[in-house]
């Protein structure tokens, strides 16, 4: 889980939603390999606004979770 972590953050949505994707498009829980690196996400000028819109509710929340150990 620490490496998942590591990876796709603790937000519980994104979590919730990467388990999501494993259970229905994957035998293989570790098929994270498979979805595209962050690299190689095109997106539109709507999409960047959308995504600072996220990370504003994200980072929100960021100051509200305990701190991880």
């Amino acid at each position: 889980m620490i490496r998942v972590a590591d990876e796709f953050g603790c937000h519980a949505l994104t979590l919730d939603h990467l388990a999501q994707v494993l259970i229905t498009y994957f035998d293989e829980p570790r098929m994270t390999r498979e979805l595209p690196q962050i690299e190689a996400i095109s997106s539109s000028v709507f999409d960047e606004m959308q995504g600072k819109r996220l990370a504003r509710i994200f980072q929100f929340y960021e100051t509200r979770m305990p701190v991880r150990n």
